[in-house]
């Protein structure tokens, strides 16, 4: 019997960019967390426009049936941002009662801005479990750590944040029914998606991470790790997972620790994490566990091959680990999706040439390449805006894939660039012939299954 009759519908907002981005069709993993904490409450739905395609009129419509008290909706890149203030206007509109409420990184960051659009009622700032559940459950508004909301007389008020979750093993499982599995994989490869750790020690100027989960790194244990995989297994025989922690490898003797139980437990799952170069290079034992254990893809953000650019992103690598990281992934039989960021302050094109030429060179099974995009709530983003280095604030553009950023390259020619750097990695026979008769069948699979991706993706840079 739940506590009140309540009704909540999470959105998930459509988006769409260029690049790699439909090729892995994530979970909306946060919405499935937020489910988990408030089912027992109230009753929750969760629409996923983005799988589901449909583009906010249709959200709209579904709220007007379903008449929800809560809506959330999730704003985690500003790229969706555009459509999630469209939802949050027809839903407004269709329901002038319902609390709209948006979380996520870049919600988080703009909140004033959203609020003052009078389609959001209060911005979740940081981390949202806790918060959200003392939302649903009707707790005074006044008293809610961690969210910002407007008044009746349209002031604007910012409570204290929340503290971040200290114990991550105290949260729930995601509440992955409330999602249609089929709809998520990786390169057509459908798996499950486990996160177990938020925060960050590093400080990449890019990424906004450290402002949101905090630069502290806090991580689930071994024990409830293995746990999740194991009900993954037994309740939807799921046989891939994506550990989408940020900085999985953070700390590698936790890593040894859970290739241990799962070899303990003769479960046989396929594994995919990302990892720092640098956490590879200094732990090649625990790299031969993982491989024991299942992992056959890592994600390394490799960035760039020139040392200015890894500094002025405060990387903290240099090429040589990069190098031996690879060299170690692939001693150890692990595919490598590698991460290449073009688009810096004072980049020429034949830079970006020789930064396509390094991801040849070092021969990885995935590229993705990217242009640098100062996302809101980063040093980046600070720092290119007092400088007056930003070319728009037109949030459907800061997707990974449109030039936001003053280069010195036009911005047409970035966009072509970036097409190009797609199609002179993927056309290449030698890398076709390669994939297709990968040792990994893995590999093989994604790529038989998502060839059309690759081929549009190769030949105009967008899916």
């Amino acid at each position: 019997m739940r506590l009140n009759d309540k009704k909540v519908l999470l959105i998930n907002p459509p988006t769409r960019s260029r690049g790699l981005d439909n090729v892995v069709v994530s979970y909306p993993l946060g919405l499935a967390y937020l489910a988990a904490m408030v089912e027992d409450i109230a009753d929750v739905y969760i629409l996923d426009a983005k799988v589901e395609k449909k583009q906010p009129d249709d959200v709209g419509s579904f709220a007007e049936e379903f008449e929800p008290d809560i809506v959330g909706i999730s704003n985690v890149m500003s790229s969706s941002t555009f459509a999630a203030l469209e939802i949050a206007k027809i839903i407004r509109t269709k329901l002038p009662n319902a609390k709209i409420v948006f979380g996520g990184h870049h919600a988080t960051f703009t909140a004033e801005e959203l609020l003052r659009t009078g389609y959001v009622d209060i911005v979740v700032r940081g981390e949202g479990e806790e918060t959200f559940r003392e939302l649903v459950y009707g707790r005074k508004i006044n008293k809610i750590k961690g969210i910002s909301y407007i008044t009746e007389k349209g002031s604007i008020v910012h409570n204290p944040s929340r503290p971040l979750i200290d114990n991550l093993d105290n949260l729930p499982f995601p509440a992955r029914h409330k999602l249609k599995k089929e709809k998520y994989h990786a390169f057509g490869i459908q798996g499950d998606a486990i996160e177990t750790s938020r925060g960050c020690p590093f400080n990449c100027s890019f990424c906004c991470v450290p402002m949101f989960h905090g630069k502290k790194w806090r991580a689930r244990s071994p024990e409830s790790i293995l746990t999740e995989i194991m009900y993954l297994v037994n309740y939807y025989n799921t046989n891939n997972v994506f550990f989408i922690d940020d900085n999985f490898t953070a700390d590698m003797r936790r890593v040894n620790d859970l290739c241990k139980m799962i070899l303990k437990s003769r479960i046989k799952v396929n594994f995919f994490c990302q990892a720092r170069a640098d956490s590879i290079v200094k732990y090649p034992k625990v790299v031969e566990n993982m491989r024991k254990a299942g992992f056959w893809l890592v994600f390394l953000g490799l960035e760039s091959p020139f040392q200015e650019h890894l500094d002025l992103i405060n990387k903290k690598l240099r090429e040589t680990y990069i190098r031996k990281a690879v060299h170690i992934l692939k001693r150890n039989d692990i595919a490598i999706w590698g991460g290449f960021i073009i688009g810096f302050p004072g980049e020429t094109e034949e830079m970006i040439r020789k930064t396509v030429d390094f991801a040849e060179d070092l021969d990885i099974e995935i590229a993705q390449f990217t242009l640098l995009t100062p996302l809101v709530g980063s040093s980046l983003y600070e720092k290119s805006t007092n400088e007056g280095l930003l070319l728009t604030k037109d949030w459907s553009k800061y997707n990974l894939t449109e030039p936001v950023l003053l280069t010195g390259i036009a911005p047409d020619k970035l966009r072509k660039a970036l097409s190009t750097c797609y199609k002179k990695f993927y056309l290449r026979p030698k890398y076709v012939l390669k994939t297709l008769f990968s040792k990994h069948e893995l590999i093989r699979l994604g790529f038989i299954k998502s060839w059309r991706y690759w081929v549009k993706l190769a030949l105009i840079g967008e899916v």
